[in-house]
Protein backbone atom coordinates (compact mmCIF):
# COMPACT_ATOMS: atom_id res chain seq x y z
CA UNK A 1 0.00 0.00 0.00
CA UNK A 2 1.24 3.70 -1.06
CA UNK A 3 2.62 5.33 2.24
CA UNK A 4 1.54 8.64 2.58
CA UNK A 5 2.59 11.86 4.75
CA UNK A 6 0.90 12.51 7.52
CA UNK A 7 -1.50 15.42 7.35
CA UNK A 8 -5.03 16.98 9.02
CA UNK A 9 -7.30 14.95 6.62
CA UNK A 10 -8.76 12.56 9.75
CA UNK A 11 -11.31 10.22 9.33
CA UNK A 12 -13.60 9.03 12.44
CA UNK A 13 -15.10 4.56 12.33
CA UNK A 14 -17.24 4.87 14.71
CA UNK A 15 -17.49 0.91 15.09
CA UNK A 16 -14.38 -0.40 13.51
CA UNK A 17 -14.87 -4.15 14.17
CA UNK A 18 -12.22 -5.57 13.01
CA UNK A 19 -10.84 -2.88 10.79
CA UNK A 20 -12.09 -3.81 7.18
CA UNK A 21 -12.78 -0.56 6.42
CA UNK A 22 -9.19 0.76 7.56
CA UNK A 23 -7.15 0.09 4.51
CA UNK A 24 -9.31 2.16 2.26
CA UNK A 25 -9.48 5.06 4.85
CA UNK A 26 -5.78 5.07 4.56
CA UNK A 27 -5.93 5.42 1.13
CA UNK A 28 -8.25 8.25 1.64
CA UNK A 29 -7.35 10.11 4.45
CA UNK A 30 -4.03 11.15 6.36
CA UNK A 31 -5.28 9.62 10.08
CA UNK A 32 -7.87 7.39 11.15
CA UNK A 33 -9.52 7.33 14.49
CA UNK A 34 -10.88 3.64 14.88
CA UNK A 35 -13.12 3.28 17.95
CA UNK A 36 -14.36 0.16 18.50
CA UNK A 37 -15.94 -1.48 22.06
CA UNK A 38 -14.81 -4.77 21.46
CA UNK A 39 -11.70 -5.32 23.09
CA UNK A 40 -10.00 -8.54 20.65
CA UNK A 41 -11.39 -6.53 17.73
CA UNK A 42 -9.66 -3.25 19.14
CA UNK A 43 -6.28 -6.13 19.49
CA UNK A 44 -6.76 -7.45 16.45
CA UNK A 45 -7.25 -3.60 14.56
CA UNK A 46 -3.73 -2.47 16.69
CA UNK A 47 -1.91 -5.74 15.64
CA UNK A 48 -3.26 -5.43 11.83
CA UNK A 49 -2.34 -1.94 11.54
CA UNK A 50 0.97 -1.95 13.44
CA UNK A 51 3.02 -0.17 11.45
CA UNK A 52 0.37 2.62 10.78
CA UNK A 53 -0.22 2.76 15.00
CA UNK A 54 3.32 3.39 15.22
CA UNK A 55 3.69 6.47 12.48
CA UNK A 56 0.15 7.99 13.77
CA UNK A 57 -1.25 7.07 10.84
CA UNK A 58 -3.47 4.86 12.54
CA UNK A 59 -5.52 5.70 16.38
CA UNK A 60 -7.30 2.94 18.07
CA UNK A 61 -9.82 3.54 20.95
CA UNK A 62 -11.16 0.47 22.53
CA UNK A 63 -14.81 2.32 24.01
CA UNK A 64 -17.98 2.69 23.32
CA UNK A 65 -18.97 5.55 21.72
CA UNK A 66 -22.22 6.72 22.78
CA UNK A 67 -24.06 10.56 23.70
CA UNK A 68 -22.92 9.79 27.54
CA UNK A 69 -19.96 8.84 29.22
CA UNK A 70 -18.93 6.47 32.12
CA UNK A 71 -19.04 2.52 32.60
CA UNK A 72 -22.01 1.20 30.28
CA UNK A 73 -23.45 -2.23 30.21
CA UNK A 74 -22.29 -3.72 26.66
CA UNK A 75 -23.55 -7.16 25.34
CA UNK A 76 -20.88 -8.97 22.94
CA UNK A 77 -22.65 -11.55 20.68
CA UNK A 78 -21.63 -14.78 20.62
CA UNK A 79 -21.37 -15.41 17.24
CA UNK A 80 -21.71 -12.55 15.15
CA UNK A 81 -19.75 -9.67 16.74
CA UNK A 82 -21.15 -7.45 14.28
CA UNK A 83 -24.44 -7.69 16.30
CA UNK A 84 -22.54 -6.54 19.44
CA UNK A 85 -25.10 -3.59 20.90
CA UNK A 86 -25.29 -1.39 24.13
CA UNK A 87 -29.16 -2.02 24.21
CA UNK A 88 -29.93 -5.36 26.25
CA UNK A 89 -31.37 -7.48 23.52
CA UNK A 90 -34.42 -9.68 23.79
CA UNK A 91 -32.40 -12.79 22.95
CA UNK A 92 -30.20 -12.08 26.19
CA UNK A 93 -28.73 -15.95 25.75
CA UNK A 94 -26.59 -15.29 22.55
CA UNK A 95 -25.01 -12.83 24.43
CA UNK A 96 -22.52 -12.18 26.65
CA UNK A 97 -22.68 -8.96 29.07
CA UNK A 98 -20.19 -7.24 30.59
CA UNK A 99 -19.18 -3.78 31.48
CA UNK A 100 -17.17 -1.20 29.31
CA UNK A 101 -15.77 2.67 29.52
CA UNK A 102 -17.94 4.94 27.34
CA UNK A 103 -16.69 7.78 25.26
CA UNK A 104 -18.80 10.89 23.49
CA UNK A 105 -18.64 11.00 19.98
CA UNK A 106 -17.99 14.99 20.72
CA UNK A 107 -14.87 14.24 23.32
CA UNK A 108 -13.24 11.52 21.34
CA UNK A 109 -12.92 13.96 18.61
CA UNK A 110 -11.88 17.12 20.64
CA UNK A 111 -9.05 14.75 21.80
CA UNK A 112 -7.88 13.79 18.14
CA UNK A 113 -8.84 16.93 15.91
CA UNK A 114 -11.48 17.93 13.50
CA UNK A 115 -12.77 15.34 11.40
CA UNK A 116 -13.20 15.18 7.16
CA UNK A 117 -15.47 12.47 7.43
CA UNK A 118 -17.11 10.48 10.14
CA UNK A 119 -18.64 6.99 10.10
CA UNK A 120 -21.07 5.94 12.29
CA UNK A 121 -22.02 2.00 12.26
CA UNK A 122 -23.02 1.14 15.93
CA UNK A 123 -25.70 -0.89 16.25
CA UNK A 124 -29.35 0.89 17.45
CA UNK A 125 -27.09 4.25 18.65
CA UNK A 126 -26.17 5.89 15.35
CA UNK A 127 -28.58 8.37 16.47
CA UNK A 128 -27.50 8.59 19.89
CA UNK A 129 -24.22 9.80 18.36
CA UNK A 130 -25.45 12.04 15.64
CA UNK A 131 -27.42 14.01 18.30
CA UNK A 132 -24.12 14.60 20.46
CA UNK A 133 -22.20 15.42 17.17
CA UNK A 134 -24.62 18.32 15.81
CA UNK A 135 -25.33 18.97 19.33
CA UNK A 136 -21.66 20.52 20.04
CA UNK A 137 -21.45 21.55 16.14
CA UNK A 138 -19.54 19.10 14.78
CA UNK A 139 -20.14 19.04 11.43
CA UNK A 140 -17.67 17.43 9.36
CA UNK A 141 -17.69 17.90 5.38
CA UNK A 142 -18.97 14.56 4.79
CA UNK A 143 -20.73 11.92 7.40
CA UNK A 144 -22.38 8.36 7.38
CA UNK A 145 -24.63 6.33 9.82
CA UNK A 146 -26.76 3.18 9.30
CA UNK A 147 -30.30 4.22 8.51
CA UNK A 148 -31.94 0.94 10.58
CA UNK A 149 -33.65 4.05 12.37
CA UNK A 150 -35.68 6.68 10.66
CA UNK A 151 -33.94 9.09 13.40
CA UNK A 152 -30.98 9.10 11.20
CA UNK A 153 -32.76 10.29 8.33
CA UNK A 154 -34.70 12.89 10.32
CA UNK A 155 -31.57 14.29 11.90
CA UNK A 156 -29.46 14.04 8.50
CA UNK A 157 -32.17 16.16 6.67
CA UNK A 158 -33.03 18.48 9.43
CA UNK A 159 -29.46 20.02 9.39
CA UNK A 160 -29.16 22.68 7.39
CA UNK A 161 -25.28 21.88 7.05
CA UNK A 162 -26.08 19.24 4.66
CA UNK A 163 -28.25 19.12 1.93
CA UNK A 164 -26.49 16.65 -0.37
CA UNK A 165 -27.11 12.99 0.51
CA UNK A 166 -26.28 9.51 -1.31
CA UNK A 167 -28.03 5.71 -0.51
CA UNK A 168 -25.12 2.44 -0.13
CA UNK A 169 -26.37 -0.46 0.31
CA UNK A 170 -24.21 -2.64 2.61
CA UNK A 171 -25.05 -5.91 1.25
CA UNK A 172 -24.34 -5.20 -2.01
CA UNK A 173 -21.36 -3.37 -1.30
CA UNK A 174 -18.83 -6.27 -1.71
CA UNK A 175 -20.03 -6.87 -5.41
CA UNK A 176 -20.53 -3.46 -6.47
CA UNK A 177 -17.31 -1.92 -5.37
CA UNK A 178 -14.84 -4.90 -6.90
CA UNK A 179 -11.10 -3.62 -8.23
CA UNK A 180 -11.92 0.41 -7.96
CA UNK A 181 -9.37 2.64 -8.71
CA UNK A 182 -8.97 4.35 -5.08
CA UNK A 183 -6.23 7.19 -5.10
CA UNK A 184 -4.55 4.76 -7.94
CA UNK A 185 -4.72 1.44 -5.89
CA UNK A 186 -6.78 -1.13 -7.45
CA UNK A 187 -9.19 -1.98 -4.36
CA UNK A 188 -12.33 -4.42 -3.40
CA UNK A 189 -13.79 -3.95 -0.05
CA UNK A 190 -14.05 -6.82 1.94
CA UNK A 191 -17.76 -8.58 2.64
CA UNK A 192 -19.23 -6.54 5.50
CA UNK A 193 -17.35 -3.76 5.21
CA UNK A 194 -18.66 0.18 5.45
CA UNK A 195 -17.75 0.81 1.80
CA UNK A 196 -16.72 3.62 0.29
CA UNK A 197 -16.76 7.36 1.29
CA UNK A 198 -19.54 9.85 -0.39
CA UNK A 199 -16.81 10.57 -3.18
CA UNK A 200 -16.99 7.27 -4.06
CA UNK A 201 -20.06 6.02 -4.25
CA UNK A 202 -21.19 5.66 -7.74
CA UNK A 203 -24.97 6.88 -7.60
CA UNK A 204 -26.08 10.03 -8.37
CA UNK A 205 -26.55 12.97 -5.42
CA UNK A 206 -29.80 13.21 -3.71
CA UNK A 207 -31.84 16.44 -2.30
CA UNK A 208 -33.82 16.30 0.94
CA UNK A 209 -36.81 15.30 -0.83
CA UNK A 210 -35.78 12.93 -3.51
CA UNK A 211 -33.81 11.37 -0.45
CA UNK A 212 -36.96 11.00 1.45
CA UNK A 213 -38.93 9.35 -1.45
CA UNK A 214 -35.72 6.74 -2.37
CA UNK A 215 -35.68 5.81 1.24
CA UNK A 216 -39.78 4.87 1.09
CA UNK A 217 -39.24 2.96 -1.83
CA UNK A 218 -36.35 1.32 -0.37
CA UNK A 219 -37.36 0.97 3.21
CA UNK A 220 -34.89 1.65 6.32
CA UNK A 221 -32.73 -1.91 6.79
CA UNK A 222 -28.73 -2.56 6.15
CA UNK A 223 -28.39 0.70 3.95
CA UNK A 224 -26.15 3.68 4.91
CA UNK A 225 -27.39 7.34 4.76
CA UNK A 226 -24.29 9.74 3.18
CA UNK A 227 -24.46 13.13 3.64
CA UNK A 228 -22.05 15.79 1.75
CA UNK A 229 -22.09 19.29 4.06
CA UNK A 230 -23.26 22.58 1.66
CA UNK A 231 -20.66 24.89 0.59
Amino acid sequence: MTQKSLGNKIVYDFGANNGDNIPYYLLRFDKVVAVEANQELAKQISERFRDHVISGRVIVENCIVSDVSGLLNFYLHKTKNVLSQIPKPKDIENFTEIQIESKTASSIIKKHGDPEYIKIDVEHTDSKILKNLFANNIFPKYISAESHDILVFSLLVSSEKYSSYKILDGASVHDVYKNKNINGENYTFPFHSAGPMFEDIESTELNKEELFYKLAQQRLGWKDIHAKRSI
